[in-house]
């Protein structure tokens, strides 16, 4: 999994560096926030490139894990197909 480190960053720095993120491929990523703007947005981005996104606060800052909203991601661990958002094998 993929960690994102945006704190200190202001909208839209953490949603770009999550794209950026987003390109490597990966199934899973994890992003850190410490604002609520960059959370909601980083959130909203995530999910509307097929993610699922949990929250969780700790001390001001915002830990958002990432997954593969897809139900071929919860194949692909058998070989069976990759996903075409995330090509996870």
């Amino acid at each position: 999994m993929k960690t994102i480190d945006a704190r200190g960053l202001s909208c839209p720095e953490p949603v770009i560096l999550t794209r950026q993120a987003m390109m490597s491929g990966e199934a899973a990523y994890e992003v850190i926030v410490d604002n609520n703007t960059s959370k909601e947005n980083v959130t909203r981005y995530a999910q509307h490139q097929g993610y699922k996104v949990a929250v969780t606060e700790q001390d001001g800052e915002f830990t958002l894990p990432l997954r593969c909203a897809f139900s071929i991601c919860a194949r692909s661990a058998a070989g069976r197909r990759r996903c075409v958002l995330c090509r996870a094998a």
